[in-house]
Order: structure tokens, then C-alpha cells, then sequence
């Protein structure tokens, strides 16, 4: 294991899952030289014997290790934990890229990985999970959005959207229940993880399946039209999917997911 990288008391904690020592040893010093405290590890057992002794921010795992598949840790992550789940991988199949966002993967790069832009993609993450941060409390059956695990819902939460992953449907405050197709209910499920942020482009061709190229941009346009359509049907005629241009999409209103 490498020695972790100290930034001081407000100090950014990541740890590497990455069994290429070369590659291992570009992003510790890379991410270090942004400020980071970095740690590397090479397997799914160091990552958990780890976990175990110090707070972390982001683990960024790659998906073939020598003892667990990248996907397996990211879900027990995402199902125990608060930590933000940054996925690397070589394999750029559209399958693997979805099938990691839907095991809790908050973000994904594919190799080779622009380290720069890794290191700005995770200060923006954990900047985000530190301000939604809702003590975790995984036998909960309600999720309070934005918050990475699952959480009681108080009994004074204002009015709220209502999202019922069961049943693939979304209500407006109020309102009753409207059916939601997959990718209509996976678009506004990667929207409300942080409500109020806008969620880039690329993020969601990625989850989506789509290709980040102009067809890729018409078909998340056409997807996002009719998902706002639906929303109007069950609102007050408006939608909180906004369009910030030149970026993405964000959802502006709170919400609640279960």
C-alpha cells in the first residue's frame, strides 16, 4: 500500500482499487499534486481492511481486480457506505458502463484517463457529497434526495416529488403516480442524486447507453422531451427538469426516492 498523500484538516481522502502498479503509481502522485490525500490499494480485501480504519471521500476502483469484479465492490459500497464511486476501466462497451452506474458508480473513465480531469471530477464530487451529506442508515426504506444511502424521511419534509423505484413511477407533490419507462426512470434517477446540480452531458449518454457524439446528444433531447412531457401530465404544467446550457440537465425541485 502507498503512503497517503496529507492535505491538512480539511484534507480530500481517496483511495485507489488499481492492481496495474504503474498506472497505480501515476494517479497517487497525479491526484496528490492536486491536493489529495491518496492511498492505493490492489485488491477488494485491502480497500475493506482499509475502510475499516479511516474515513474516506471517494474510492476509485477499477473493474478487473484479482479477487472481486470492480461492480461487486462498487455495489457494497454504495449499499454500506456514503463513499463517492468513481469507476475506471478499459472496457468501453456501453453494457459495462451502464451495468456500473446501475451497481452505484457516481461517475466513469474510461483508460487511458486524463488525470487532470479525474482530479476535477473528484473535488466536484466529494464538494457535492459533503454538501448533501444525511447520516446513512442502510435498513431504512425511504432515501431523502440528495443523499448517497438510504435515510428515514422526516416527518416534516415539505412537499416533495416522490420517485418509487419498484414500481418505476414518479408523482408529483400531491399528485398521482405517472409509469415510467427504464431509461426515463434511469435518466431521472442519475438527475436526482443532486438535485439542484447540473449532471453533464456525457454522464448521461454513458448511463444511458447512448453515444457521446450528435446522435447521442438527439437522443438524450428526444428522451428528456418526453420524460418532461410526463412530468407536466402529473404536475402543475411545469417540469423541475431545466436545461442548463452548454452542460446538461438538473432536476430543481426536492425529492424523495424509495
Amino acid at each position: 500500500m502507498l503512503e497517503p498523500y496529507v492535505s491538512g484538516h480539511h484534507e480530500r481522502s481517496i483511495v485507489i482499487v488499481e492492481d496495474d502498479p504503474d498506472l497505480q503509481a501515476l494517479l497517487v502522485q497525479s491526484l496528490a499534486l492536486q491536493g489529495f490525500r491518496v492511498e492505493a490499494v490492489g485488491s477488494a480485501l485491502e480497500l475493506y481492511r482499509l475502510l475499516g480504519q479511516r474515513k474516506v471521500d471517494v474510492v476509485i476502483v477499477d473493474l478487473g481486480l484479482p479477487d472481486l469484479d470492480g461492480m461487486e465492490i462498487a455495489r457494497f459500497l454504495r449499499q454500506q457506505t456514503a463513499i463517492g464511486i468513481i469507476a475506471i476501466t478499459a472496457n468501453t462497451a456501453p453494457d459495462t458502463r451502464l451495468r456500473f452506474f446501475e451497481n452505484g458508480a457516481d461517475l466513469f473513465f474510461a483508460k487511458p484517463i486524463d488525470c487532470r480531469e479525474l482530479a476535477v471530477a473528484a473535488r466536484g464530487l466529494i464538494q457535492r457529497l459533503r454538501a448533501t451529506s444525511v447520516p446513512a442508515h442502510p435498513e431504512a426504506a425511504v432515501t431523502v434526495i440528495p443523499a448517497p444511502a438510504p435515510v428515514p424521511v422526516p416527518d416534516s419534509q415539505g412537499p416533495h416529488w416522490l420517485i418509487d423505484n419498484s414500481g418505476w413511477t414518479i408523482s408529483a407533490p400531491g399528485g398521482q403516480p405517472m409509469h415510467l419507462s427504464a431509461k426515463e426512470m434511469r435518466l431521472v434517477t442519475i438527475l436526482c442524486r443532486s438535485p439542484g446540480e447540473p449532471v453533464i452531458r456525457e454522464v448521461l449518454h454513458d448511463a444511458l447507453g447512448y453515444a457521446n457524439n450528435l446522435d447521442g446528444d438527439r437522443a438524450l433531447e428526444a428522451l428528456v422531451r418526453r420524460l418532461r412531457s410526463k412530468l407536466k401530465l402529473v404536475g402543475d404544467d411545469t417540469t423541475p427538469i431545466q436545461t442548463v446550457h452548454g452542460v446538461g440537465y438538473l432536476f430543481s425541485a426536492p425529492v424523495v426516492i424509495r
